[in-house]
């Protein structure tokens, strides 16, 4: 699957989950926009092996609710979204 059809599918994925705002993308990342908190975010995704960034270090506008996330291969963005979902449920 090319990266445009892999991006749009994790992007519809990740929009169904509550308090999460998907950015459109022309890359092989997505920007969202969290009702949580992005560090706490990503840090109960790296206890599960899944690394994203944290955009705080990227401007101080971010305010620690935006995270990026990289287009992977179908099998591995399916882990993160349910890992997302998960942490999005635990953290709520």
């Amino acid at each position: 699957m090319e990266t445009r059809a892999l991006r749009e599918a994790l992007s519809a994925d990740l929009a169904r989950i509550s308090g999460v705002k998907v950015y459109p993308s022309a890359t092989n990342a997505l920007l969202l926009d969290l009702a949580g908190s992005a560090e706490r975010t990503v840090n109960c995704l790296r206890a599960a092996s899944i690394f994203i960034r944290n955009c705080d270090s990227m401007s101080e506008h971010f305010r620690n609710r935006f995270i990026r996330i990289a287009v992977k291969c179908e099998s591995q963005n399916s882990r993160i979204v349910a890992a997302l979902t998960l942490a999005n449920g635990v953290l709520s």
